[in-house]
């Protein structure tokens, strides 16, 4: 969890909110994947996100966090 609140400050993002994120997508579990094929701990989809490897927990956090800022600034924090 350290790791994804460290990550959540580096981007901007409130860690509150994105640890909470990860804990309902989840559950902070690795190895999990979606009936929707979303992968690993930040639940990403490989087809939609091939940039990175989502059964790499530190790059899939890492990855996710700046999702979110993007998807914050995009819609002006909203």
């Amino acid at each position: 969890m350290a790791y994804a609140i460290e990550q959540a400050h580096n981007v901007g993002i409130d860690s509150t909110i994105f640890c909470r994120l990860i804990d309902v997508e989840s559950g902070w579990q690795t190895d999990v994947v979606s009936p929707a094929g979303a992968v690993g701990i930040a639940q990403i989809e490989p087809k939609w996100h091939p940039a990175v490897d989502p059964t790499d927990p530190w790059a899939s956090l890492r990855y996710a966090a700046g999702l979110i800022r993007n998807y914050l600034d995009e819609y002006n924090g909203n």
